[in-house]
């Protein structure tokens, strides 16, 4: 299961950008929030900074992506044996943090 958004367009992709660079610390703690849970960053990232932003910033890495994902595997057995809406009721809610501040970055309500 993935929480986040893929690909976003040019526009909502350059505000996340931004919104990292400025809150970088409330970025890092959402991040550290899903991985608490075992959710992880997943997608691609750009191999160097994009154009208006610093390579050595702290959270270059995270400025470089393309997708701002977290996921976690969902074991194939719940899909048979139930528990599966519990789990992912669990998992979204988990991963509340991280879209919050996307939601915010994005100017959208969460």
């Amino acid at each position: 299961m993935g929480a986040g958004t893929w690909r976003p367009e040019p526009t909502e992709l350059l505000g996340i950008r931004k919104a990292i660079t400025e809150h970088a610390d409330d970025y890092e703690a959402a991040v550290a929030s899903a991985k608490s849970h075992g959710l992880l960053p997943a997608g691609e990232s750009l191999q160097r900074s994009p154009k208006g932003f610093l390579p050595d910033h702290r959270l270059a890495a995270e400025v470089r992506r393309k997708d701002f994902l977290v996921s976690a595997d969902i074991p194939p057995e719940l899909f048979l044996n139930g528990g599966l809406v519990e789990v992912l009721t669990a998992r979204f809610q988990q991963s509340a943090p991280y879209m919050a501040f996307l939601c915010r970055a994005l100017g959208a309500p969460f």
